[in-house]
């Protein structure tokens, strides 16, 4: 009796053990870096030389999904070879989430001094149903827009006030109220863009309907583009019946607002105030004013919550900066930003990263004279196991190589805290993965071995009856 008992609590352990090892996201896809790309394709300048750094030292803070950051550091030897003096603009592409953007880790550099740059932000999220590779495209022109040029909200000017809606509501008791905002408008001449409400309905016979839950206190607002409709505002009981005026009060206070300022305030409430400061209205604005477009507009409203929700896209951005070089002169230009990977542990216990890096884009320049590639690895996935590059051990956590030309292939190298995944690491993960399912089937479990031990118990007992009997009849 006492066996099974401690088999069944050995089960509970080895279920819980395999919920804790699965908790974690089994894969997230990062997306690859590149070169810098020169604006003007037709350009003369020549990169005599690249040294590429990834440093997993510099830093100790990891991706949003556990990928290790890299310092990633890209220097160039850039020369103009011609008489005149050229100011060449250039461009670095990325593609990122606005919310973990961090302007304090991006760096551009000529001859040691910082050089100015615009973060310019393509409206258009990533396409999340294609694959990284296929959805982002370094070749220029596709690189992500670039361009001040304010988007059109179609049918609506953001260049005058709107009117503005602020609803206090403050229920007396802690009961379940709901504050209703009805109205009936022609989504083609009213746009409602709602602050803190739950739910929005629509139908031919009610009209349009924004509901927002008052918990002890509620402040939703509207913001209304266009032509102003008639709002009707109801505190109803949670059963949908009208509330009784002595369970609640509700205040509202109307008049004139910017609605530019009004949605670029929303989305800059999202981000850290460093990268607030580096990003300009109009990219802010941009892809707020592509949120609301793209929302299902067939009652005339949308969300504050999916206008901002742009801050946690994919989506591509792009550095320009200008570098000016003096006539048959070279310059050191650097750019240096952090990068994350992609976290697989689909096979392993121990998550692998993976990290990509395009070399491809240093084809625009006039020339290119060859590469240095040096790898700092992490102390938690310090072995680099496999690499689209051959790669040479310099040293305790390094890795090099050198290039006298452009490589053929772009670079993809992954980290894993072993120097190879063998078939122990597989196994482990395959009996992780059990044990998740185990977890899902121990009642049914308990009761077989509940079942076993009385079965055990008192086949015991059936024994112990015959010994007795048996001496008994002796």
């Amino acid at each position: 009796m006492k066996k099974s008992i401690y088999l069944t609590v050995c089960l509970i352990f080895l279920c819980g053990m395999g919920v804790f090892a699965n908790s974690a996201p089994s894969y997230w896809k990062a997306y690859p870096y590149s070169d810098i790309l020169a604006v003007a394709k037709d350009t003369p300048i020549i990169v005599d030389r690249e040294h590429l750094t990834f440093d997993f030292t510099k830093t100790h803070s990891t991706g949003g999904h556990g990928s290790p950051a890299a310092t990633v550091l890209a220097e160039y030897q850039m020369t103009n070879p011609t008489d005149g003096v050229l100011s060449v603009q250039m461009a670095f592409p990325f593609a990122a989430r606005l919310s973990s953007l961090s302007a304090a880790d991006i760096s551009i550099m000529a001859d040691g001094t910082a050089v100015p740059f615009e973060i310019f932000i393509d409206p258009q999220r990533i396409n999340g149903s294609a694959s990284p590779d296929e959805s982002f495209s370094f070749h220029y022109g596709s690189i992500g827009t670039i361009t001040n040029q304010e988007l059109i909200l179609q049918g609506f000017s953001l260049d005058s006030d709107a009117k503005r809606y602020s609803l206090t509501v403050s229920a007396k008791e802690e009961d379940n109220l709901y504050l209703e905002v009805s109205y009936t408008a022609d989504a083609d001449q009213t746009l409602l863009i709602g602050k803190d409400f739950q739910a929005i309905s629509f139908s031919p016979e009610t009209g349009n309907q924004l509901q927002c839950r008052i918990r002890v206190h509620a402040k939703p607002e509207i913001l209304i583009l266009g032509k102003e409709p008639e709002l009707s505002l109801e505190v109803l009981t949670e059963d949908g019946k009208k509330a009784d005026k002595s369970l609640y009060r509700l205040d509202v206070i109307s008049g004139l607002t910017d609605p530019k300022a009004y949605l670029i305030e929303a989305i800059r409430q999202e981000l850290t105030a460093e990268t607030s400061a580096a990003i300009s209205d109009i990219q802010l604005l941009n892809p707020c004013l592509h949120e609301i477009m793209r929302e299902n507009r067939s009652a005339g409203c949308a969300m504050i919550s999916d206008v901002v929700s742009a801050v946690s896209d994919n989506r591509i951005f792009t550095l320009v900066y200008q570098v000016e070089f003096p006539p048959r002169t070279t310059k050191s230009v650097s750019v240096s930003y952090l990068a994350e990977g992609t976290m697989d542990r689909r096979e392993t216990v121990s998550p692998k990263y993976s990290f990509t890096y395009l070399l491809s884009p240093a084809k625009n320049w006039a020339g290119f004279g060859g590469l240095d590639l040096e790898i700092i690895t992490p102390r938690k996935a310090p072995y680099i196991i496999e690499s689209s590059l051959p790669l040479s051990v310099s040293g305790v956590n390094r890795y090099s190589a050198q290039f006298d030309s452009l490589p053929a292939s772009e670079l993809s190298f992954t980290l894993y805290e072993k120097e190879q995944v063998t078939w122990i690491d597989k196994t482990e993960r395959a009996v992780s993965k059990s044990s998740y399912l185990l977890f899902f089937l121990w009642p049914v479990l308990l009761l077989v071995l509940a079942i076993a031990a009385v079965f055990a118990a008192r086949a015991a007992i059936r024994k112990v009856r015959r010994v007795r009997g048996s001496r008994e009849e002796k």
